[in-house]
């Protein structure tokens, strides 16, 4: 008998909110509770309200979803192609990886946002 596909995706997020410590039935991450605290400690100091390289700023919901200068950062048509993602998760040492100074995310905070991105990205 085939699982029906709400069961499967169903199944996944349990998996996954296992993975990053969330308690099944725990809301899934948000900006303001879980994606925008993780941002103030390691990205504000160069895209927050009085400094945005590559014209990103990512201090509020609205100016992240916005992107850059370089266009949007959180694909939601696609978000395995969110450069968001792409750039925080590149190994240290790489010229491109985000932040570019000090220590790079963990691998927790980098899966708290991965979650938020596939999930919808939810203010």
């Amino acid at each position: 008998m085939k699982t029906p596909k709400l069961t499967g995706w169903l199944l996944a997020g349990i998996a996954a909110s296992r993975f990053l410590g969330l308690a099944a039935g725990e809301p899934a991450p948000t900006y303001e509770n879980n994606v925008r605290p993780i941002l103030e400690k390691s990205c504000f100091k160069c895209h927050g309200d009085k400094k945005q390289k590559a014209q990103l700023r990512l201090d509020t919901y609205e100016a992240l979803m916005k992107g850059s200068g370089n266009g949007l950062i959180v694909d939601l048509a696609n978000t395995g192609n969110s450069m968001m993602l792409k750039l925080i998760s590149l190994e240290p040492g790489d010229e491109d990886i985000m932040p570019p100074k000090g220590r790079p995310l963990s691998s927790k905070n980098i899966q708290i946002i991965r979650a938020w991105v596939e999930g919808g990205a939810k203010p």
